[in-house]
């Protein structure tokens, strides 16, 4: 080939080439490197998910990690915020707890969990006025949310504006009618202020809707007991102990309602059931001491007391009770005597006046005592009245 005719092929070549390079599209960058919205979001809630499985398991400090982490990949998730605040107050955080509810409630105005959540911790570290105002702030956004009417249902009943308190009350049922938490703080504030039969009402139609609550049972026989409609307790009771046999205190209960049905025999086996369950305890020994004083068995109850006041020595009640067991006795003897008030009957008169003395030491031990002092006190005059008149017997009849 002619070395012109090589030289303009070569030349050809290379323009064609380098044409080939710059018409070749350059590759742009369309943002793919960088995480999307969408991305962040996705991250967050996957974040979200591994602190909940954290809360649920009680461990929160890893739990506040990964709210943490979801707020920062997605600054407007309210969901992590009220995580977080219940992470922080589950933590006793309380600064930080108030300060993320609040921030969620900066993100999303309307939405009343965060007025809730807040809420409950102001009254969980007694802010109630802050609590109060919080609430209601909740409550121009959704006037039937139950929680937040509970809520001040449930402050109200703390500072005993019960009128106020029974008004949210009300409220929240209208909204829940079968709502069993307010059913059951209903029942509670009516027992308070003096209402049983209303409050029973509440708990019977509580126990039709959740048979197996034992907290209702406890609370209808609670307030079926102190209405004196012992039967009904009874059964109650009866009820307890079959689903919780052990429960030293619903035997003590069973046997405080036998007592006052004079079923004293059946009260005797359900305290000393009791006192087997916590032979630690010197509480059923001295209910059943009290049991045996009604009884009038006082030297059963004496041993009792006896046996009691080895595990609680410093027990002030024990010594009223010995003191009232010896004041009785006393008594007996003071009423023997005054029947028969003769030289022939002095060793009554003696008995009368030891037994009184007992019991004025009985009761001296625990004239300091903030309980049993005044009532202490006040039969410890009476006995000495006593012991005047029967002195008095004495230097004139035995003398």
């Amino acid at each position: 080939m002619h070395l012109r005719t090589k030289t303009w092929w070569f030349t050809l070549l290379f323009t064609a080439l380098l044409l080939g390079i710059c018409c070749v599209p350059q590759q742009t960058n369309t943002g793919t490197d960088i995480p999307s919205e969408t991305d962040n979001k996705t991250a967050a809630e996957i974040a979200y998910s591994q602190g909940f499985e954290y809360y649920k398991q009680a461990k929160y400090k890893e739990a506040a990690q990964y709210f943490n982490k979801a707020i920062g990949l997605y600054p407007p998730y309210y969901a992590a915020y009220i995580a977080l605040a219940k992470t922080y107050r589950a933590q006793r955080d309380i600064v930080a707890a108030e300060s993320t509810y609040s921030q969620a409630l900066r993100i999303d105005p309307s939405d009343v969990r965060a007025y809730i959540g807040l809420g409950a911790l102001y009254v969980e570290i007694q802010r109630y006025s802050d609590a109060v105002s919080i609430y209601e702030d909740g409550l121009a956004e959704d006037s039937t949310d139950v929680e937040i009417l509970n809520g001040l249902a449930f402050i109200h009943r703390k500072t005993e504006d019960h009128e106020r308190s029974l008004e949210y009350y009300k409220k929240s049922i209208t909204y829940e009618p079968e709502n069993i938490n307010t059913m059951f703080s209903l029942a509670t504030l009516f027992i308070e202020i003096g209402m049983p039969d209303s409050a029973v009402v509440y708990l019977e139609d509580l126990k039709q809707r959740k048979p197996n609550n034992v907290e209702v049972h406890e609370k209808l026989a609670e307030t079926l007991f102190d209405m004196g409609r012992f039967p009904e307790a009874l059964a109650e009771y009866e009820w307890l102990l079959q689903n919780k046999p052990t429960n030293s205190t619903h035997h003590l209960r069973l046997a405080l309602t036998h007592q006052r049905m004079k079923q004293y025999a059946l009260a005797e086996k359900a305290f000393m059931d009791a006192a087997a369950l916590v032979p630690e305890s010197a509480l059923p020994l001295f209910m059943l001491a009290d049991l045996y004083i009604t009884w009038k068995k006082y030297t059963t109850a004496e041993n009792t007391i006896r046996q009691a006041l080895i595990l609680e020595p410093a027990n002030s009640y024990g010594y009223v009770q010995l003191g009232d067991i010896y004041k009785q006795r006393g008594v007996n003897a003071m009423n023997a005597w005054n029947k028969n008030k003769s030289k022939d009957n002095c060793a009554t008169l003696n008995t009368a006046i030891s037994h009184l003395e007992t019991a004025v030491s009985y009761y001296t031990k625990t004239k300091n005592d903030e309980t049993y002092g005044e009532y202490a006190g006040n039969e410890s005059t009476r006995c000495m009245v006593r012991l005047e008149a029967l002195n008095e017997d004495m230097w004139f009849y035995c003398k």
